[in-house]
């Protein structure tokens, strides 16, 4: 199998039972870059990315992933979901807050 890139992994991600993950690229020196993953059970969690993408699998907190299009499958039957668009769920209730408060807004002048 290839090797999984960065790009491929990065961005944001729809946990199938517990919201978004973001996974962030950060340049950390000489050594590469590293990753942060924002998990919403295990918080913020930085790593090497040589320690989170192995060849053709992904490694976090031990549990193995394999990514299959735009989405990772991981052995504990949990899968993450690519959010393709990069609007999170939380981006697009603010936006039609603001949509709706604009309207409001209009009607009541």
């Amino acid at each position: 199998m290839a090797q999984i890139s960065v790009d491929a992994v990065e961005g944001f991600w729809r946990h199938n039972k517990w919201g978004e993950i973001e996974v962030k690229v950060e340049p950390s020196g000489e050594q590469g870059s590293s990753v942060d993953i924002i998990h919403p059970l295990y918080g913020s969690q930085k790593m090497e990315i040589n320690e989170f993408i192995k060849e053709d699998k992904l490694d976090f907190f031990g549990f193995k992933g394999a990514l299959h299009g735009n989405k990772i499958i991981w052995d504990n039957g949990v899968s993450w979901t690519k959010i393709e668009n990069g609007q999170t769920a939380l981006s697009q209730s603010l936006e039609a807050s603001l949509a709706a408060l604009r309207e409001h807004t209009m009607l009541a002048s």
